[in-house]
């Protein structure tokens, strides 16, 4: 029973895995965006995000382990975190500016730049020996997103909203009970991954 509760987890981990939510966040713009985006521009917004965000992250693990600069793929030591904090840093702001600068997918960037804040955040951390959670941070991140996108398109996004609210506790539960982090590291994860995007919608919003 244990071992079968413990193999639950780890699917859960690689479901819910943060490397996955900004092409949902993406797929979800897309589908809600009240602005009119041509088949062939949606195709190539989703190829450009899931090559930078899913392609580049898994072919940078798989260099870093087989040069041994990580211990394994679950990157579980602070100071091994630093270099692909930094890289995920760097994609999701120029991601972000280059779909700012397309225009018809404005709002999406504020996931990339929420995004991006939250990473350096964790970065900054790491340098300090603390790893904040990953999985909480990136699924927080998409749940300020929806809330985001909701208030600005004037949507009731509740479902949706509602569904991400309830995995954010999930995964949440999920890390503490693989004992990945501590329930400190865990609860800024949420905390950072949902300020972070309730900032940047609030500047878009109001101040852009």
């Amino acid at each position: 029973m244990e071992k079968k509760s413990k193999n639950l987890d780890w699917i859960i981990a690689y479901t819910l895995h943060p490397i996955l939510y900004p092409l949902v966040a993406t797929l979800c713009y897309l589908i809600i965006t009240p602005y009119f985006i041509e088949l062939r521009q949606q195709y190539l917004i989703i190829s450009i995000v899931f090559i930078a965000t899913y392609i580049i992250p898994i072919l940078l693990l798989f260099i870093l382990k087989k040069l041994r600069l990580i211990s394994s793929y679950h990157i579980e030591k602070p100071e091994e975190r630093k270099f692909p904090l930094f890289l995920t840093f760097l994609i999701s702001f120029f991601l972000g500016r280059l779909i700012y600068q397309t225009g018809l997918t404005y709002y999406l960037s504020m996931f990339f730049f929420g995004s991006s804040i939250t990473v350096i955040i964790c970065y900054l951390f790491v340098l300090r020996g603390i790893k904040i959670s990953l999985h909480t941070a990136g699924i927080s991140s998409l749940l300020g997103f929806l809330i985001g996108i909701s208030y600005i398109f004037s949507k009731n996004l509740l479902i949706p909203i509602a569904v991400t609210f309830f995995l954010t506790g999930v995964v949440a539960t999920n890390r503490l009970r693989l004992k990945a982090h501590s329930e400190f590291e865990v609860y800024m994860g949420i905390f950072f991954g949902l300020l972070s995007q309730l900032l940047v919608t609030i500047y878009f919003f109001y101040f852009l």
